[in-house]
């Protein structure tokens, strides 16, 4: 944790966790998710017709890192997405450096007060942004 007291700065926390049963092991390969943080991957505004507060304009970004399994090489690595608008956006790359493995999602929101005519574009980009979140490696073991 850094920052803390300095509230002109980003408040940066890390940490490192563990999650059980959060692949799928299929024959002789693995699919993962690296997209750990799903937040608004539903978060569609299309039945809506008034406008939308928000308290706070942010950047939230994650970063996953793991090392490639004993045994594995990456078979398949979702490509890289990206959307902006005047409302939010969102990136994540995937990246393969020797033997470790590392997924980069930012996602802003850019908004005090959401309009109804930018539902529309909310939505487009949220469409985007859930199926880039639904993507997975698949590791498959070395022959």
């Amino acid at each position: 944790l850094s920052h803390v007291a300095d509230l002109d700065q980003p408040i940066d926390v890390r940490y490192e966790f563990e999650i059980g049963d959060y692949y799928k092991e299929i024959g002789n390969e693995i699919y993962l998710n690296l997209i750990l943080d799903k937040s608004l991957i539903d978060d569609f505004k299309k039945d809506r017709q008034n406008p939308i507060e928000n308290d706070y304009k942010y950047i939230n970004r994650s970063v996953t890192k793991m090392n490639i399994p004993d045994g594995y090489h990456v078979k398949y690595l979702p490509k890289n997405e990206s959307y902006d608008s005047d409302v939010f956006g969102f990136t994540i790359t995937y990246q393969l450096t020797g033997n470790q493995l590392t997924a980069t999602k930012t996602f802003y929101v850019d908004y005090l007060m959401m309009m109804p005519h930018e539902f529309k574009s909310w939505d487009n980009g949220i469409k985007t942004y859930s199926t880039a979140c639904r993507q997975a490696v698949i590791f498959e073991k070395n022959q």
